[in-house]
């Protein structure tokens, strides 16, 4: 039998990942170009972010697992998603701008917009 020790020590763990999963629903709206949602994704992966810890720090269950994996999560939702947001923001602003040049004044083209992606790797230093 399972005790409730073990079990209740993953609580925090769980809430993780649901922030995970929060974070990927919204990488998810923004390449299907609802932003909004994609948004409120975002604010919801907060939330979970903010309750793993608390609950953590409440039952007192630090695991190298949980430290792993709330890093993982941080990145897919803080870093990974809000790029994406601003990759689409990007690549919609500048095809409505620059209509008649698809490349633009741009001299990387097309790869302009992937410049959000740099978000991703300034916020994990």
């Amino acid at each position: 039998m399972i005790s409730n020790n073990r079990v209740i020590r993953h609580v925090p763990n769980a809430i993780t990942l649901l922030n995970l999963v929060a974070g990927c629903l919204s990488i998810v709206s923004a390449f299907e170009g609802n932003l909004q949602m994609a948004g409120v994704f975002i604010l919801i992966a907060a939330v979970f972010d903010y309750l793993d810890g608390f609950t953590a720090r409440l039952i007192g269950a630090y695991t190298m697992l949980g430290k792993e994996l709330d890093s993982l999560s941080d990145v897919v939702s803080f870093g990974v998603a809000p790029s994406m947001i601003l990759f689409h923001l990007l690549k919609k602003s500048r095809d409505r701008r620059f209509r008649r040049a698809p490349n633009g004044p741009f001299p990387a083209g097309n790869s302009f917009p992937s410049c959000c992606f740099l978000f991703v790797e300034v916020r994990n230093f």
